[in-house]
């Protein structure tokens, strides 16, 4: 390599790039002790952060209505409070409604199992049969329309009731949970077997059965308020199911007298006795369901005298733990700024109240573990360097009156100590400069220049984090010998001395070296 070449490589000098900075986020799942490590909204499975940027501990699915969270990092402890909680009234508890339900279900878990509108066959009159005379036909022809219309009135009778019978059912379910709320509703949030999706999905539930409304909607006042008349509303509900029921009666009386005529006055027309084959099914099929409503409607009026309302004070408070329960994530986040080599995060997870929950102790979880990179590093080495100046040095002497010269080794090793300064990189090779001071091995022939002391300046590549090898190059200025006097090679020697005058000069040059580090890695 000339030395232009050498000289432009060294000016360009270059501490390294460490990429654009980005915080990292550790989210660390408590129920399933695991780990995630994400950089940029994308999973990373190597965690590494640069110096000064911001390290995101979130501690994700634990109970923060049993436990507070405390984080240890670097000697500074800091303290989550436990989720806020403005009522104790504040959650539901998924245990004494079901017998309740079942109650409710024994009135209108049926409807899916009546039988269908043409669940029968119909007894066919015996007899010689006759074909139907043209007022006979035109009776029959309006008879079939009555029926048709009468038929699919039942189809959309049934549906509406269907709708009301759910609509009541879920009524009755919230009016009774209202009731049994107060009771349980510390069961839930400070039950520890329970996991915390499982108590915001069943909290969620009994919210939609209380106020009618779905998981996760807003919950307003006013409808808060429209829930404390249930009974009223409950009621006026099993009037619309009753007048429901009393038309589809009304229907059935409609179709059972076709059937009747059909019968009775058509009993010898043939075309009478295949429009019978389809009233007939169906008259029986809706005949059965008319009685299972009624069934159901004397249970339902049986029921209506234990619906009472609850106070209006209670609402609020249950809407309270509903908007409680809809922005609570059971997540915690501790940050943190990268200001050493490795951060060690301790979790620690204390009770709110050992007292109301029985057998709840501290827990520590696993450490959590980050290197960090970036950051001016200061530390130094010791090795072995190699140096050659720019030009060769020499020894001169004496012959016959004249100075002449003889060229020196090409090159010469040293001992030499470094200090270095780099920013750790993310990967195991960081780039930075180095100084250093060497001393040469062995003799410098007749005169003691090259015994002097030596100075290094240029890059150097550190590879690895503590223990560190350490490989680096750049300008080296030492001491040789030159002609004193006014004297240069090949001119005559005046002098009586035998040996011709010489002064140690600085001179520039380069190395290489490698060395390892002494003392641990500095901040």
């Amino acid at each position: 390599m000339s030395k232009l070449s050498f000289l432009i490589c060294l000016g360009i000098f270059f501490v390294g790039s460490n990429g654009t900075a980005q915080d990292l986020h550790v989210y660390y799942n408590m129920e399933a002790d695991s780990l995630t490590y994400v950089r940029g909204g994308k999973k990373i499975e190597s965690p590494t952060v640069r110096r000064g940027d911001q390290v995101f501990l979130h501690v994700t699915h634990y109970n923060n209505y049993l436990y507070d969270v405390s984080v240890k990092t670097a000697g500074t402890e800091v303290s989550a409070p436990a989720s806020f909680n403005p009522l104790d009234f504040t959650s539901i508890m998924g245990g004494g409604a079901s017998g309740a339900t079942d109650m409710i279900s024994a009135i209108f878990g049926g409807g899916r199992g009546l039988p269908p509108l043409m669940a029968e066959s119909v007894d066919q009159p015996s007899g010689d049969f006759g074909f139907a005379s043209a007022s006979q036909k035109s009776v029959l022809d309006a008879m079939g329309k009555r029926f048709r219309s009468a038929q699919n009135l039942l189809v959309n009778l049934e549906s509406d009731m269907a709708m009301k019978e759910d609509e009541i059912k879920k009524s009755l379910e919230g009016q009774r949970i209202r009731n049994l709320v107060a009771a349980e509703v510390q069961k839930l949030k400070y039950n520890p077997n329970l996991k915390t999706d499982q108590i915001k999905r069943i909290s969620q539930e009994y919210m939609e059965r209380i106020f009618e409304k779905p998981a996760g909607a807003d919950l307003t006042i006013t409808e808060v308020l429209a829930s404390v008349d249930a009974e009223k509303t409950i009621a006026s509900k099993a009037d619309a199911y009753g007048r429901d029921i009393d038309r589809y009666g009304q229907t059935v009386a409609q179709i059972t007298g076709i059937r009747d005529s059909l019968r009775t006055v058509f009993f010898n027309v043939q075309e009478a006795a295949a429009f019978l084959s389809q009233v007939g099914p169906v008259n029986s099929s809706a005949r059965q369901r008319f009685s299972a409503y009624q069934d159901k409607f004397q249970e339902l009026q049986e029921v209506l005298p234990e619906v009472h309302d609850l106070p209006l004070e209670d609402l609020i408070n249950l809407r309270y733990t509903y908007e409680e329960l809809q922005s609570n994530n059971f997540t915690y986040v501790y940050r943190h700024t990268a200001d050493s080599d490795k951060l060690t995060f301790t979790i620690t997870l204390n009770p709110v109240d050992s007292l109301k929950t029985q057998g709840i102790k501290s827990r520590t979880l696993a450490p959590v573990e980050i290197k960090s990179y970036g950051g001016l590093r200061i530390n130094t080495s010791v090795g072995l360097s190699f140096a050659q100046f720019f030009k060769r040095p020499q020894e001169f002497f004496i012959r016959d009156g004249i100075v002449l010269a003889d060229n020196k080794d090409q090159f010469f090793p040293m001992v030499t100590t470094f200090a270095h300064f780099y920013g750790q990189a993310q990967k195991g090779v960081s780039v930075g400069g180095s100084f250093g001071v060497g001393i040469p091995l062995g003799s410098g022939g007749n005169n003691s220049s090259l015994q002097s002391v030596a100075f290094y300046m240029g890059p150097s590549f550190v590879f690895g984090r503590d223990q560190r090898v350490v490989f680096s190059t750049g300008l080296m200025g030492g001491k040789v010998d030159k002609l004193s006097e006014g004297y240069k090679v090949g001119d005559a020697y005046l002098s009586s001395t035998g040996e011709p005058t010489v002064k140690g000069v600085y001179e520039l040059g380069y190395f290489l070296g490698i060395s390892f580090n002494l003392l641990p890695t500095g901040k």
